[in-house]
């Protein structure tokens, strides 16, 4: 029987603190949208409070929301000597036992940490999925305050192997070994560069995907939008040309993502990515 969804995402839903009022964020809305704009079913596991409707929040998402008392919030302040970050507010745990039961088949399955909302443990439990970590969310901690800082994850030699990619950023390397470990421990890891597009390690070698030049408008959900591509052409192409899927999946994820920078906004983003989905080249 086939599964019900193409593409599973797993996280926190964020009410972002924004100039003109709360705006959606999170990995789960910009990866699960990304998904749906390039025509796949998605569905969502995550945990918001009564401040937020996630059937509003992810049009066109099958959502199970663990009820909260309070969503996560987040805040970016900007000051002269940086971002400073916020946040507010936590939402509930995610663990096995929030998982629908007919939803642990679907062939895409993607991890995506906020606030350390999820148990790691998650990936033991997609035992047939193309398990894929974005793992910024086990990276961050805050003080009492709310202040956010980086921070290492020590479980990461433990779960990193369970999962079939991870993604990272370069900017959430605290220290030039980081790389390397990360690298020994994960079975494909892709390292984002931003404006010069990603470095993807897998078996025995080491390629560079450029981005392409593009006038930017927001950042906001880049990293986001090209796991969801990538995630996503990694599991066609695996099917079709398996010993070059990951080039593949770099190629096209890096087009999608330089497409989302060129807009404001998350809806302003999922609507151009769906425009130009059939352009983007495989």
């Amino acid at each position: 029987m086939p599964a019900e969804f193409d593409y599973l995402v797993l996280g926190h839903i964020a009410r972002d603190i924004t100039p003109t009022g709360f705006a959606v964020g999170g990995t789960v809305a910009y990866a699960g949208l990304t998904a749906v704009a390039l025509g796949h079913r998605a569905a969502a596991v995550t945990s918001s409070g009564p401040d937020l409707d996630t059937s509003l929040a992810l049009p066109g998402m099958c959502v199970y929301d663990v009820p909260a008392d309070k969503s996560t919030v987040f805040e970016n302040v900007y000051t002269p000597q940086g971002r400073v970050q916020r946040i507010h507010s936590v939402a509930g745990r995610i663990g096995r036992a929030s998982v629908p039961a007919s939803w642990r088949d679907t062939p895409i399955v993607h991890l995506g940490p906020l606030a350390h909302e999820l148990d790691p443990d998650l990936a033991r439990f997609f035992s047939d999925s193309l398990v894929v970590m974005t793992v910024q969310g086990w990276l961050r901690s805050w003080d009492n305050a709310g202040n956010v800082f980086p921070d290492t994850w020590e479980e990461a030699q433990a779960i990193l192997p369970l999962a079939d990619v991870v993604i990272l950023s370069e900017e959430d390397l605290l220290q030039p070994a980081m790389l390397a470990h990360y690298r020994a421990w994960s079975s494909m890891l892709v390292l984002t560069r931003g404006e010069r597009g990603c470095t993807v390690f897998w078996q025995d070698e080491m390629r560079d995907f450029p981005a392409p030049a593009v006038e930017v408008d927001s950042l906001t959900g880049a990293g986001d939008v090209f796991a969801a591509a990538f995630s996503l052409r990694l599991w066609q192409a695996r099917r079709e040309t398996p010993e070059t899927a990951p080039w593949a999946a770099a190629r096209y994820a890096v087009q999608v993502a330089s497409c989302s920078v060129t807009q404001p906004d998350l809806d302003a983003k999922t609507r151009l990515i769906a425009t130009m989905a059939a352009t983007f080249a495989c």
